[in-house]
């Protein structure tokens, strides 16, 4: 599968949308993502993945996990999975070696410098994804709408934590909003499809997040307006309302205070 022509294989900054769209145009084999802060660990890691993809045709990607570290002082390594060893791994104990779309819907569990995906799969990427931040994520859920997602066993690359990543080192309120974007994109992308359903519901949830994040960075109008946004969608969606009450009711609650503070304070 691999072989040194760069139309059969290429690795993709991930960071760059207008870059992924014009490789994956160009390649006709498969795909792998390394951002500049990562480095790949395994020297047998490329040709692991080809074969498992080339033995599995049922897949349209693969993926492995990743040694998490940091040689900036300030920003420590936590909240990653020990090892007896010491290192800390990003990907849960308790990954699936199999994953289908539904499970992308609802999150990434794909670390970028870990995939190695099927240019057929990708296919021609629409026209909003050459505008979204977050690249990774809607790519495996287009690709794994014509095929699974395979974990892998095994550590071959590493994760860099640093105050200077592109996505790390933005606000929560920045990332609340492009993951919100993002979730608008494939509601429009998936409307009247069997995916639409789920898609909304964390449409909402990014909503509300958002609506939060605008609140504690002192945005009190926008934070208004977009809990009022999140909790007209919601209510008219009755199987949402049952089985989120209590997000509504926090909503709702910050809502209406939020607006008494505006009112007062005009």
């Amino acid at each position: 599968m691999l072989e040194s022509n760069s139309t059969r294989f290429n690795k993709i900054p991930s960071g760059c949308r207008s870059g992924v769209i014009h490789l994956i145009q160009r390649i006709t084999t498969c795909a792998t993502m390394l951002e500049g802060d990562d480095y790949w660990t395994d020297p047998t890691k490329l040709a692991q993945q080809a074969e498992f993809l080339d033995g599995h045709p049922d897949c349209v990607n693969c993926f492995h996990n990743v040694v998490v570290f940091s040689d900036d002082p300030a920003v420590p390594v936590k909240g990653y999975q020990l090892q007896a060893d010491g290192r800390r791994l990003l990907c849960a104990s308790d990954l699936k070696p199999r994953y289908a779309q539904k499970d992308f819907l609802r999150g990434n569990y794909i670390p970028t410098c870990s995939v190695m995906f099927r240019r057929s799969a990708a296919g021609t990427l629409p026209p909003w994804f050459r505008k979204l931040q977050l690249g990774d994520h809607p790519l495996h859920i287009l690709c794994t709408e014509h095929g699974l997602a395979a974990y892998l066993p095994g550590v071959m690359a590493a994760y860099r934590l640093h105050s200077g990543g592109v996505w790390s080192s933005n606000t929560a309120l920045h990332r609340a909003a492009r993951g919100l974007e993002m979730y608008e994109e494939l509601c429009r992308h998936y409307r009247g499809r069997p995916q639409s359903e789920t898609l909304e519901k964390w449409r909402l949830h990014a909503m509300q997040g958002t609506a939060r994040q605008l609140k504690k960075s002192g945005r009190r109008p926008e934070a208004a307006a977009m809990f009022a946004a999140y909790l007209k969608l919601a209510l008219k969606k009755p199987a949402y309302c049952l089985t989120n009450l209590r997000r509504l009711i926090r909503a709702a609650f910050l809502f209406f205070y939020l607006k008494i503070i505006l009112l007062t304070r005009r």
